[in-house]
């Protein structure tokens, strides 16, 4: 009867031991995988079905007789003593890895915009690692820190701390600095453009435009753009011009209201010399009268705005010669050549 009913004690060991081997072969292996939360998860629920072993009750000692209940205890409670250190240190590892990806994958975004020269892209980068490392570097630091890639994490993050705020600052003034200048460069060059061909009107035009764009640049009192070659030469281009400008830019106004005038009255002049050729001082008159209108601004020019211009000078010889025809043809007293 003994024989029998440890026979019978030893069957339903051996069923108790089946999912219970089980349980801590998976519990061994989420360790084998790095996977604390799992093998924290597996190990609670051993532990509760494995009390039938393992509490020291009468219903356990019916058991522990067995060869296999022995080896099995002698497990379970080997894995006891490290479970819980063991699952909470790869919780931690796994925690700390998750935030290292995400911070060193900013890092490396930041990296990229500091190498375009994107002070704002780098600005919003070092914004969002600062949050993303809290975990690491805040109040919950030492459950982090015996870690060795969230170690060197941290010496990256401090010489960073150290310049990146400020290299910012001076990539996104610089960006500004760039754009101004592109903008100034383009119409100090269409200034020079106009310039050449003559046209005062287009020069004033883009001259204004060009003071407007360029003041931060020529204005600056807080030195905030000066320091940058790029801008330094431009302040030099544009000085150069600036030295002449208005007197260049009024001579070529004044040069082509000027030629526009003569061109208008010179065929007049001809008109009036032909009919003093054929003694008509009635048609002579009306065309002179007419010049008289035209050339106003060349003919009482006071201040003196057109007289340095050869076509101008010439064309006033040639109305005072034909004046002079005229007065001749009245009095009959033969104008001088």
């Amino acid at each position: 009867i003994n024989a029998e009913y440890m026979g019978v004690r030893k069957k339903q060991a051996l069923t108790y031991l089946k999912p219970l081997k089980s349980k801590l072969a998976d519990c061994k292996a989420a360790l084998g995988k790095n996977d604390g939360a799992a093998a924290q998860k597996i190990w609670t629920t051993l532990q509760e079905q494995a009390k039938v072993i393992t509490v020291h009750d009468q219903e356990a000692q019916k058991y522990s007789e067995f060869d296999e209940v022995i080896d099995f205890k002698k497990a379970f409670d080997e894995l006891a003593g490290s479970i819980d250190g063991e699952s909470d240190h790869l919780i931690r590892k796994k925690q700390a890895a998750g935030y290292l990806t995400i911070c060193n994958k900013r890092l490396a975004e930041l990296q990229k915009f500091k190498a375009k020269g994107d002070g704002e892209g780098v600005s919003k980068a070092w914004t969002e690692i600062k949050e993303r490392a809290k975990p690491l570097l805040g109040e919950e630091k030492d459950k982090y820190s015996e870690f060795e890639e969230v170690q060197k994490f941290i010496v990256e993050y401090e010489e960073l701390q150290e310049h990146i705020e400020d290299d910012a600052k001076a990539l996104i003034i610089e960006k500004e600095a760039r754009e101004i200048h592109k903008k100034s460069s383009s119409l100090l060059s269409d200034v020079n453009v106009a310039i050449s061909r003559k046209d005062g009107e287009t020069a004033q035009k883009r001259w204004t435009q060009l003071q407007e764009v360029a003041k931060p640049l020529l204005v600056d009192n807080d030195a905030k753009y000066g320091h940058f070659d790029f801008i330094q030469q431009f302040i030099g281009d544009y000085k150069q011009i600036q030295e002449n400008f208005d007197t260049t830019a009024t001579s070529l106004v004044n040069n082509k209201t000027s030629s526009q005038i003569v061109a208008k009255c010179q065929p007049l002049l001809e008109s009036v010399s032909k009919a003093l050729d054929k003694g008509d001082q009635t048609t002579a008159n009306k065309h002179m009268e007419a010049i008289n209108a035209k050339a106003q601004p060349l003919l009482e020019d006071n201040e003196g705005k057109y007289k340095e211009f050869q076509h101008v000078n010439k064309f006033i010889a040639d109305y005072e010669q034909t004046k002079k025809r005229i007065g001749s043809l009245s009095t009959g007293i033969p104008a001088v050549l």
